[in-house]
């Protein structure tokens, strides 16, 4: 059928509501393996609102879709779970690259 959506195409147009062309991916390190062989990163996007009172987006579930990599947990926050020689700028640069054909269609911002 035409109009079924696949998992990917939804994953898809959540990530690009919560991050269009121009906005910011803000990340939080929430752990390092002891051997540095995967890193837990939290994910946020701000929506639009009145000051003080924007929402704040955490898609995990749909950057994991995107990205391929896995889900994770870290003290009750959801998490993706990076392998070696990734860092929170590379997540960035691959969700633009994917959703907007440009890698520096977002920015990455560490809190």
């Amino acid at each position: 059928m035409a109009d079924q959506r696949t998992q990917r195409d939804e994953a898809l147009d959540v990530l690009r509501k919560v991050y269009p062309k121009g906005s910011t991916v803000y990340t939080i390190l929430r752990q390092v393996s002891r051997s540095g062989a995967t890193s837990q990163v939290t994910l946020m996007g701000v929506g639009d609102g009145p000051e003080g009172r924007a929402p704040l987006y955490f898609p995990h579930y749909a950057a994991a879709i995107i990205t391929g990599y896995r889900q994770g947990s870290w003290e009750g926050h959801d998490t993706l779970v990076l392998p070696q020689f990734s860092s929170p700028d590379t997540i960035a640069d691959y969700l633009g690259q994917v959703l907007y054909d440009d890698r520096n269609a977002l920015h990455h911002r560490s809190i």
